[in-house]
This record gives structure tokens, C-alpha cells and sequence, in this order.
């Protein structure tokens, strides 16, 4: 799994022959974030700009415009021309290419950070910030009773680490929130886990990174 920070604009060109040959993950921080929004927004598709205003929270609005336009300068960088609305559809709120099965990618962000997966294959992303208050003891009870019977005294790093894989798990199939009880993590450590989704009946491995003592990511791709 390789994982790259992005600062400037000009980075992401570089990304763009590593998309071809393996999985990338780009990690977003604040700062480019910030300091890339002007640039970055004039490559949204018209959709994607009109939906950057509708945001209440400036957080949630950079993130929105820097990953669909980090997203469209590396299919633009790939193909040779950017994309328009009408090459973008949603499999149950996951965004696609049509005509370009060869081209995955999967979002994610949290609270100063985003995270961008690509792929040649199906891919699945989640990231979440550890450091965050949060009482999670009532979610463990109710959608992580088999993880709370194998794995017992599961601090907060470890909930959203296990949040993040089953997170990433269902964005792999295309599935929401509401399905999280079907996804059962079986083995983890630091690196990696292995969960497997009722639903499907398969097995999934799945790639955890920490970084900068505070965030998780998780990414799912296919055997």
C-alpha cells in the first residue's frame, strides 16, 4: 500500500503513472486543503461546484472540493481530458465512472484530513481522527457484538480503527451505514485485518495505517 502526502498542486501529476500500476492512497491535510481550494475548485465538474456551496461547515466544504478535484485532475491526467457530470454515476452514494471500470477510487475524510484510494480494481477507503472525544459504548453494544465477544476491552483507538475497516469493508460493496452489523472483523493487528461480510459470504483483507498519532486509515481492495 502506498501512502503519499499532498502539499501542492503540482504533486499530483506525479501521482498519476502509480494510478496505472498499483493502488495509491493520497492523504489531504489541512494545509493543502487551505491553501489549494481556489485552484482546485476550477477543476470540479458543475455539479461538484454547485454542491461546494451547499455545505454549512467550512471543513466539510474544502474537503469536498479537494478530493473530487484531486479525483478529476488524475482522470484528466490518465485520459486526457477532464471529465463532466455526465460521466459520473452513484452506486448507492458511491461515485463511478462510466465506461472506465479500470479507473476505482473510493473517498473519505474526517476533521482535517482527507483520504483518495485508487485502484484498477474495486476499492474501499474510511479514515477517521482517534483523538476525538466521543462515547462510542452504546454503538459498540448494538453493531459490534461479535467484535465485543472476540477481541473484549476495546479502547477508543481501537473502535474507530475497527470502525474504519468495516467502514471500509461496506464502501468496497457499495453499502451504507446501515449495513455494518453484516460486516464481522476475525483478525487484526496494527497493519492489517480480516473481516467477512455475511452478506456476500467472502473474506475480506483489509490495510490500516497510523499516522501522526492521531488517524486511522483503512483500505479494502479486492483478492
Amino acid at each position: 500500500m502506498i501512502i503519499r502526502k499532498i502539499k501542492l498542486i503540482d504533486d499530483i501529476f506525479t501521482c498519476i503513472e502509480l494510478v496505472n500500476k498499483d493502488t495509491l492512497v493520497l492523504v489531504l491535510k489541512e494545509d493543502f486543503l487551505v491553501e489549494s481550494q481556489y485552484r482546485l475548485r476550477r477543476s470540479l465538474t458543475r455539479s461538484q461546484d454547485l454542491r461546494a456551496d451547499k455545505y454549512c461547515l467550512i471543513g466539510d466544504k474544502l474537503n469536498h472540493i479537494a478530493t473530487h478535484a484531486v479525483v478529476n485532475i488524475i482522470f484528466s491526467g490518465i485520459y486526457g481530458r477532464f471529465p463532466t457530470d455526465d460521466d459520473i454515476g452513484f452506486d448507492n452514494g458511491k461515485p463511478y465512472f462510466y465506461g472506465y471500470c479500470d479507473f476505482n477510487y473510493s473517498i473519505s475524510h474526517t476533521r482535517s484530513c482527507s483520504v483518495i484510494a485508487f485502484s484498477n480494481r474495486p476499492i474501499g477507503i474510511d479514515i477517521e481522527d482517534y483523538s476525538k472525544s466521543f462515547n462510542y459504548s452504546s454503538i459498540l453494544k448494538n453493531y459490534f457484538i461479535y467484535e465485543l465477544e472476540k477481541f473484549k476491552n476495546i479502547d477508543t483507538r481501537a473502535f474507530y480503527t475497527f470502525w474504519t475497516v468495516k467502514e471500509a469493508c461496506l464502501k468496497f460493496y457499495a453499502r451504507g451505514i446501515r449495513d455494518l452489523q453484516s460486516i464481522n472483523i476475525v483478525g487484526i493487528n496494527n497493519e492489517a485485518a480480516r473481516a467477512v461480510s455475511l452478506i456476500e459470504k467472502q473474506v475480506m483483507d483489509v490495510s490500516i495505517t497510523y499516522f501522526d498519532d492521531r488517524f486511522v486509515v483503512s483500505t479494502c481492495l479486492a483478492n
